[in-house]
């Protein structure tokens, strides 16, 4: 509850780094996602992000997640922690045996970046202490993405929010995992942040009207969705 309310009221702090992370590149790589989800991707604008949703063959639903798209012909998907592996099977299925002639190349990279969600009305205004762009809501909008830097380090970020709050998610490469969570607690000492864990974000996606991990058990449909 406590984690939940300073979330709502002032901004929360989560560890998303086990979400699965695959980069697809390669000039049919939006044709790719276009066949692998059931919603449409070729048409994503560079520096979006959209979600996506992965059904199985008799429809149930098998992943959901977000994928941005970093530039013309390369794309990178999240997928749910669980899922990671299995997603990434059937991506590579996809490619080599159902698609072999497309031009699209994947990679696993869960374990290359470290990821935070930074949600809450002051998510913004914490961010803007550590980034080194403008991330304004005029610059940086809702559902955006792009390459950026902390403090001079290379980092990736995104402005999507699963706990319906203005949030964003701010991946480092792994190496400096810990010192962005400590930079990220202590920026957020001014406004009360809280670190918050899953038991939270369930509670808030659902009282969102968000999927919550659960759901994907194999019974849910698009329809559910």
């Amino acid at each position: 509850d406590r984690e939940v309310l300073q979330t709502r009221k002032s901004v929360g702090i989560c560890d998303v780094t086990t979400l699965g992370k695959i980069d697809i590149q390669g000039t049919d790589a939006g044709l790719f996602l276009d066949r692998v989800y059931c919603n449409t991707f070729s048409t994503l604008g560079v520096g979006k992000t959209r979600y996506g949703l992965m059904l199985r063959e008799d429809g149930m639903v098998m992943d959901d997640g977000t994928t941005a798209r970093m530039g013309q012909n390369e794309y990178v998907m999240t997928t749910t922690t669980a899922n990671a592996v299995p997603v990434f099977r059937h991506l590579e299925y996809c490619r080599q045996v159902l698609w072999p002639d497309l031009d699209v190349q994947l990679i696993s990279t869960t374990e290359a970046w470290a990821q935070y969600s930074v949600a809450g009305p002051n998510a913004r205004k914490l961010l803007e202490k550590l980034v080194d762009q403008d991330i304004s809501d005029a610059t940086f909008p809702y559902m955006a993405c792009g390459q950026i830097t902390v403090k001079g380090t290379r980092a990736r970020l995104f402005r999507i929010s699963f706990s319906g709050e203005l949030a964003y998610e701010i991946a480092v490469p792994t190496r400096y995992g810990d010192a962005m969570i400590r930079a990220l607690v202590e920026a957020g000492r001014e406004f009360d942040a809280v670190v918050y864990g899953t038991e939270a974000l369930g509670v808030m996606r659902v009282e969102k009207g968000h999927v919550a991990g659960n759901e994907l058990n194999g019974q849910s449909s698009a329809l559910n969705m």
